[in-house]
């Protein structure tokens, strides 16, 4: 009986031993696999990096902590990330100050041309230029009320001639009719 126990007793530390050696071996592998995603991960987002395509890049890094939380070269990865991504932002908010400053000045020049204000209008389209300097629309606009003004001072001067012709011809016509009294 002391014999059969202790055949049990080996038996059961031998499977217990094979179970251990088992979860170990699985342990090994399952880190073997993390290792391995963690590079591929690291691959792929340097890739990404590479070529400036940094969402790709952060949600490959991301699944490379995933898998190794401890991975160094990923964590330095994205402190620089994180510092381009504030580049972005910074140069995405500036352009978008320089595009809401020029669409407010050609609005602006919009509203003083309907009211006549062409003065106001070239300085407003000036302004736009200023924020945008290779854009036609100010220019072709500027040019337009440029031309718009030359005719209005032309008629303006043509009017203030005839006028004036008018108001001799009635001097004249005047004269005339005080000689025939």
């Amino acid at each position: 009986a002391q014999a059969k126990l202790k055949e049990e007793q080996r038996l059961a530390q031998e499977e217990e031993k094979q179970k251990q050696a088992e979860l170990k071996r699985i342990a090994q592998q399952d880190e073997k696999k993390k290792q391995e995603d963690y590079l591929r991960f690291l691959t792929l987002g340097n890739m990404a990096f590479e070529n400036k395509d940094y969402p790709k890049a952060r949600s490959q890094y991301e699944q490379g902590l995933a898998a190794v939380p401890s991975g160094k070269e990923i964590k330095d990865k994205m402190k620089e990330l994180v510092v381009i991504e504030k580049e972005i932002a910074k140069a995405d908010a500036e352009k978008q100050a320089v595009e809401d400053k020029y669409n407010s000045e050609i609005e602006a020049a919009e509203i003083a041309f309907e009211a006549g204000d062409y003065e106001d209008a070239i300085i407003a389209y000036n302004r736009a230029l200023k924020q945008r300097p290779r854009e036609k629309e100010p220019r072709e606009k500027i040019k337009q009320i440029e031309q718009l003004t030359t005719r209005l001072a032309k008629e303006q001067r043509e009017e203030a001639t005839k006028e004036r012709e008018y108001i001799l011809l009635l001097q004249d016509g005047n004269k005339l009719m005080a000689a025939s009294n």
